[in-house]
């Protein structure tokens, strides 16, 4: 050995050996809890469970382990939504995208994992509306029941965000809503805008797809290792809040609502919802 190398370049070597030599068990620790277990539903995409049955997101613990990492949020302000269950089962369909509990900029989200019948992770669960070809509205109402909500934050991203299609601007273009719905049967209604709250989640497949917001309105959550698949997070604050959240109606029609041929329109993935409550 060198006798000139000083002592602080050799620890630093060999912490840096050892993160390498560790870096998957440590992963696996890091995002350890209870074993998965599969819902088996052969040939299909299964929601995975937890080893005590199909736990609602919200009353699952808070990882000790990850503690250490992050500073855990308020489990009273914060409670996570579990996304209804479709048929056939919609997923957001990336095996590298996040799975479980993911915290952005403090705000904790549950983002339930999907597996084959070999529990090979193929994604997280997700809401993928979109209206038919001809531009039929869609509509999914996701049940919330949550008192004193003063906002509500979602993870999110568009399919078939397409900049122009067949002639057609898709950019700009008003490609569904979200509402909110109080127990007061008041209602709170934002308009989803293609490249102002919401954008093409694969980005990657072609340069015709709309990869930009309004960062006044929408902020970057996740991009995927290989730059070419991203989940955005919008976040509602309730208007003259905090009120009790009775559901959530997410509905998804092109803006040009009668259109003269059938087109591939865009779609409105959500992969998780979280409200905030009164401190």
């Amino acid at each position: 050995m060198d006798p000139t190398t000083s002592p602080a370049l050799i620890i630093v070597g060999a912490l840096v050996l050892l993160a390498v030599m560790f870096r998957n068990p440590i992963a696996r620790r890091i995002e350890g809890g209870a074993s998965p277990e599969l819902s088996l539903e052969p040939g299909k995409a299964t929601r995975l469970l937890a080893d005590n049955g199909m736990a609602r997101a919200s009353e699952r613990p808070a990882n000790s382990r990850l503690q250490y990492l992050t500073p855990w949020p308020d489990a009273h302000r914060f409670r996570t939504i579990e996304l209804p269950r479709q048929r056939p089962l919609e997923f957001y369909a990336w095996s590298s995208a996040p799975v479980g509990t993911f915290i952005i900029d403090r705000i904790p989200f549950f983002l339930h994992p999907v597996a084959d019948d070999t529990r090979r992770l193929l994604g997280h669960t997700a809401i993928n509306i979109q209206p038919s070809d001809d531009n039929a509205q869609s509509i999914v109402d996701v049940p919330a029941a949550i008192n004193d909500v003063t906002a509500v934050h979602f993870l999110l991203s568009a399919g078939n965000g397409w900049i122009t299609w067949d002639g057609v601007l898709y950019k700009g273009k008003r490609i569904g809503s979200i509402e909110l719905v109080f127990a007061d049967q008041s209602t709170q209604r934002i308009e989803m805008i293609l490249g102002v709250h919401i954008r093409e989640w694969a980005f990657g497949n072609s340069p015709n797809l709309v990869t930009h917001i309004d960062y006044n309105m929408t902020r970057p959550a996740w991009v995927s290792y290989d730059h070419t698949r991203r989940i955005d997070r919008m976040s509602i604050v309730v208007k003259d809040g905090p009120k009790d959240l009775k559901s959530i109606r997410v509905a998804a029609q092109f803006e040009i609502e009668r259109l003269d041929r059938e087109l591939p329109l865009p779609s409105i993935i959500i992969s998780a919802i979280t409200c905030e409550r009164k401190a």
